[in-house]
């Protein structure tokens, strides 16, 4: 739970890529406050639109002036993997309801599109009829 004072992680590095039209983070630190990556991701996206700059967030980043953020969403946010430096063994039961729920939605939402847009490259390779030249007005 959050803290009236802040508390202050090492984050050892925040990788972003895509990955199937998906970005996903790579965010990698010994442990994380509550709600922490969820500000990461809040600040990314700030930085993105330009109302973040990105000294602010540098300093922010360094504990030398802290910025207010919101915390993202959770609804799209998924904890995909936990690596401990000792060996670890569970049984998986494969994806809960919630993991289901956002692929199938993803994969859904991505059709759709794939769909809109072949049906509007489709619509756009439509044959015209050949120009007419222009007739000059002494013919």
């Amino acid at each position: 739970m959050p803290r009236s004072a802040p508390t202050f992680w090492k984050v050892d590095a925040v990788e972003a890529r895509i990955s199937l039209g998906w970005l996903v983070l790579d965010v990698r630190a010994r442990a994380f406050a509550w709600g922490m990556v969820r500000k990461i991701v809040t600040s990314l996206r700030e930085l993105e639109s330009g109302r973040l700059d990105l000294a602010a967030l540098r300093d922010a980043a360094r504990g030398r002036r802290p910025i207010a953020l919101s915390m993202a969403p959770s609804d799209r946010l998924v904890l995909w993997e936990t690596m401990y430096p000792v060996r670890w063994a569970t049984k998986g039961t494969g994806w809960g309801h919630r993991q289901e729920d956002w692929f199938t939605e993803g994969v859904l939402s991505a059709t759709a599109r794939a769909r809109i847009l072949t049906e509007l490259s489709n619509s756009q390779r439509v044959e015209r009829p050949p120009r007419r030249e222009a007739r000059s007005p002494d013919r």
